[in-house]
């Protein structure tokens, strides 16, 4: 028995070097992370949620990111960004979107929210956008405010594409979570110790499944050093994907459309930048809504080279997609 083992270990020690070459010869390589450095003074901007997942932590920051973008931004005791807005109307319109909502990269008052504040200055304009969520978390979070009784006069849920991956936790979403968040920043780790993601996995929505910061994604190991534990962990473990992601996300936003309408909220849709929308959601038509055909790619308007965040003359042209039909909508309920 001993005997077959060796051999068996032997046999393994010889097969191991041919199986890495012939990797590397087909173009694999070991795993490769992107930098992508974030730090915020102080620190703890972001926080890890056992609801959302991804949370705001109260205070007033200053976030850097990789060593040159720098950005000023503070968070409300409510889970809200900041923006300059008038508190004392008893008119709110509340903003639900990612990262891209929030205005990664830019001040306050230079994001689209901000912008449509100032313009829309007789409103009360908050911000609940926060970075990693997709339509999953808009959706818990306008059945909170609606349980809570602060639900908005009008909801503004702004979509991306990159939702679609999110509102079922996909395998390529939780390493881009996991892997890239991890390394943005050495305190991730506590940070998000508590942090639960919520995501579904049928379009009935019936039970809203999480996992959790630890169990989110991990790579095999080894994974860095040798080109075969890369090709076999990408071909076996991160071809794990949800068969029904679009018509989740579909379910997804025809119940927050019909939670806006049963409790007399007027509901504008923002599609950023899926040019695949209609096709992709054949059973959704709502009533009223934007394609703003944002450009990612398009350096002017991003925080390109630091990321492909919009920047203040992206979120500038985004606001003004936005504000005419903001308009429309506003005079509609007067």
């Amino acid at each position: 028995m001993k005997k077959r083992l060796r051999s068996i270990g032997f046999l393994l020690l010889l097969l191991l070097p041919c199986a890495e070459i012939a990797a590397r010869i087909v173009g694999w390589g070991p795993i490769e992370n992107v930098d992508y450095k974030v730090e915020a003074t102080p620190e703890n901007w972001l926080v890890g949620d056992s609801i959302y997942g991804i949370a705001l932590n109260p205070g007033s920051y200053s976030v850097t990111l990789n060593d040159s973008l720098n950005f000023s931004t503070k968070h409300n005791a409510d889970g809200t960004r900041f923006v300059t807005t008038n508190d004392s109307s008893e008119q709110k319109i509340a903003f639900f979107g990612c990262s891209f909502t929030y205005g990664y990269g830019v001040d306050a008052d230079f994001t689209f929210a901000g912008r449509l504040a100032n313009q829309f200055s007789e409103f009360n304009i908050e911000n609940y956008g926060i970075p990693g969520h997709g339509t999953v978390q808009n959706w818990l979070q306008l059945k909170e405010l609606i349980k809570n009784g602060s639900q908005p006069d009008y909801a503004i849920l702004v979509y991306s594409k990159e939702h679609l991956d999110r509102n079922v936790m996909n395998t390529s979403y939780r390493k881009a979570l996991k892997i890239g968040f991890q390394n943005s920043n050495q305190s991730v780790n506590s940070n998000m110790k508590k942090a639960r993601f919520p995501f579904f996995t049928d379009s009935t929505l019936s039970s809203v499944k999480y996992t959790n910061w630890e169990n989110c994604y991990s790579n095999w190991w080894g994974r860095d050093k040798l080109a075969i534990v890369h090709a076999l962990q990408s071909s076996f473990s991160d071809n794990d994907e949800i068969e029904q992601t679009n018509e989740i996300t579909e379910a997804l936003l025809k119940d927050f459309e019909k939670i806006c309408r049963e409790n007399n909220i007027q509901l504008l849709l923002v599609n950023l930048d899926d040019n695949q929308f209609k096709s992709r959601f054949p059973n959704f038509n709502p009533a009223n809504y934007v394609s703003v055909g944002f450009d990612f790619s398009n350096a002017n308007v991003t925080n390109a080279p630091h990321d492909n965040h919009p920047n203040a003359a992206g979120h500038e042209l985004i606001s003004q997609k936005i504000a005419p039909l903001l308009k429309n909508l506003l005079n509609e309920k007067e």
